[in-house]
């Protein structure tokens, strides 16, 4: 996933952070080297500080620096007044990382007057450089040489580096025209300007062959800068009496004097030369530390990209598994369903098929029993007059012939008709209608039986209209509409909000006052990141419940769209505080809902519905608004 533009910003705030910590568990043990790692802890948080444009911090440990360093320098052991200052300023710079942006707003003043008191307290009273008499021999060499003491004031502005450039450059020039006899604050043994130097004013007392004005000319001072320092007159006395008595030796001594001169000019210029050899490769040496930052930087970015694609193939993997799943279902269950809907036609074909026989069947009985009922009719009406008993109305006559003497020849034998229960006259009642099953396919015409002439026996005829009623076989062939959220069906969940008991307000953590809020912005290819990083630590309160948002319970947490009154989709936080909504997800539900998107806590789950408790709400259309302005 891609990281917000001030990434270097929260690296260099979360490494101080632990850095101070250090330093201030240094303060309480006091133990060997404490002074040094808080000093280097100080200076790193300075310089970064000032390349971040963070004045207040940069002021801060500038101040810190300087006590430290003067603490070092003079070997002083702190007593309980001065660990008071050094905790209140480590624990003031604490507070302004905890949250850099509102640093500028912190008051500060105090703090610092503290320092400053304490770098005063502990510092020994400057030398008083136009005294002369604390300098006889430098004042020997003055009288004898015909040379000028002046005092040169020197205000330095800038950070320190800027501080020490300065005052180098014109210790170079005055080495060339003149002794240096002393500084304050105090130069190095080799009359150099040290990396611990740090002071916004040097004083330096000179003495020169030159009059004031080339001095001026030479140093580009202003006149106030520069002030002439005369020699007391006991003081050249008393060494134009001794320089009587040391003149032979003087000039014995001047030739060697001289050498010594031209060595020590030589040994500046070495040593000048050395220093800027140092002051090149320290350069390099940062510039190395900035380009190894940048690479280190580049990679725990490119790290991110790559653990960021590969959750995206990985969640891609599992919503196609998904998805296929998911089309299998739909398809078993569709051929499942054909299946059932054939089965049941086939049914229903077979069984109107046999109804369809049992009502020829019933009919042809029908049909054939009239038949025979009207033939003994006209048997009936037809029969001469007394004619000889028969044996039961439906057998068949024998008949005589009626003079000749043979013996009479008897009639073919006619099958008994059994008349049937009910009234041969009354009419059937017609079958009721039976319902249509719906077109599916046409059945295969039936083979009409034979016609049946006379049955071999009559079967009684059933009640019409006591059949069972056939079953109506309904198949639904309706379109299956795809919904665009379909591919997300396993984030949704049956949930209930507890509506009237939500959290009321969320506080940040004792120290800040601002609060933070939930961001929002696209990734570059479209997903959207919802991240709470910058409310961890902030509490949401309500009458009788309170919630501190951190690291350790974000599984309790949801980021929670929700679609219908009791469902909603529910998306899970990562370790960092953030979830990536994909844009096949956040377009349709963007279209399809103008609600909102809530945070809220999961407080219990009970049959598989999720009960939550809301702690914030964003609108729809206030993240699209911030979401087309961060494009």
């Amino acid at each position: 996933m891609t990281e917000p533009p001030n990434m270097p910003l929260e690296m260099f705030v979360h490494e101080s952070g632990k850095r101070l910590t250090v330093a201030l568990d240094g303060t309480r043990r006091l133990d060997a080297g404490w002074r040094e790692e808080t000093l280097q802890t100080m200076r790193g948080i300075r310089g970064t500080a000032e390349l971040s444009n963070l004045p207040h911090i940069s002021q801060l440990s500038a101040a810190m620096e300087t006590l430290l360093f003067r603490m070092q320098s003079m070997s002083v052991t702190p007593d309980e007044a001065c660990l008071e200052v050094l905790n209140s300023g480590l624990t003031g710079l604490q507070e302004m990382f905890d949250d850099p942006a509102l640093g500028a707003l912190m008051p500060i003043d105090g703090t610092l007057s503290a320092i400053a008191a304490t770098v005063e307290r502990i510092t020994p009273p400057a030398p008083i450089l136009d005294n002369l008499h604390r300098y006889p021999q430098a004042v020997a060499r003055a009288v004898s040489q015909g040379l000028n003491f002046f005092l040169i004031d020197l205000p330095l502005s800038g950070d320190a580096a800027a501080r020490r450039a300065t005052l180098s450059a014109l210790l170079n020039n005055l080495l060339v025209i003149g002794e240096l006899i002393d500084a304050d604050p105090p130069l190095e043994a080799d009359q150099t300007v040290g990396r611990h130097f740090t002071a916004d004013r040097a004083r330096l007392l000179l003495a020169t062959v030159l009059q004031k004005e080339l001095l001026l000319g030479l140093t580009t001072l202003s006149e106030e800068r520069i002030r002439d320092v005369p020699i007391p007159e006991d003081l050249k006395t008393a060494v134009l009496e001794e320089a009587q008595n040391d003149l032979l030796e003087a000039a014995r001594l001047g030739e060697a004097e001289e050498r010594m001169r031209q060595e020590h000019f030589e040994r500046m210029e070495q040593e000048r030369l050395a220093r800027e050899a140092e002051a090149r490769e320290m350069a390099a040496q940062e510039a190395e530390a900035r380009e190894r930052a940048a690479q280190e930087a580049e990679a725990r970015e490119k790290a991110a990209r790559e653990e960021e694609a590969r959750e995206k193939a990985a969640r891609d993997a599992r919503e196609k598994a998904a998805q296929d799943a998911r089309e299998k279902a739909a398809q078993d269950a569709r051929e499942k369903a054909a299946r059932e809907a054939e089965a049941k036609e086939r049914a229903a074909r077979e069984e109107k098929s046999r109804a369809a026989d049992k009502k020829r069947h019933r009919m042809m009985i029908l049909s054939g029993t009239l038949a025979a009922g009207i033939a003994v009719a006209l048997y009936v009406l037809t029969e001469p007059k007394n004619p000889p008993p028969l044996s039961s109305v439906g057998n068949k006559q024998q008949t005589t012939a009626s003079a000749a003497p043979t013996p009479p020849t008897p009639l073919p034998q006619v099958a008994p008709v059994t008349p049937p229960p009910a009234p041969v006259a009354s009419e059937p009642k017609p079958p009721e209608p039976k319902p249509e099953s719906p077109p599916m396919a046409s059945p295969a015409p039936q083979p009409e039986p034979p016609p049946v002439v006379a049955p071999p026996a009559p079967e009684p005829i059933p009640e019409i209209g006591n059949q069972p009623e056939p079953v109506r076989v309904v198949v639904e062939n309706a379109p299956v509409t795809s919904s665009p959220l379909a591919p997300f069906a396993d984030l949704l969940k049956p949930m209930k909000r507890l509506k009237g008991t939500p959290y009321e307000r969320i506080v940040p953590p004792k120290g800040r006052t601002t609060r933070g809020d939930m961001l929002f912005y696209r990734t570059p290819d479209g997903h959207i990141i919802f991240s709470i990083v910058t409310l961890l630590d902030h509490t949401a309160i309500r009458a009788d419940d309170s919630f501190t948002i951190s690291a350790h319970n974000l599984a309790e947490l949801r980021l929670v769209f929700q679609v219908n009154p009791n469902e909603a989709y529910l998306f899970e936080f990562n370790t960092v505080g953030r979830v990536v909504v994909p844009t096949a997800f956040w377009d349709p539900f963007a279209r399809i809902s103008q609600k909102a998107v809530s945070i809220s806590r999961v407080m219990k789950t009970e049959q598989g519905v999720f009960h939550l408790r809301d702690l914030a709400a964003y609108k729809i259309n206030n993240i699209l608004k911030i979401l087309e302005k961060t494009k």
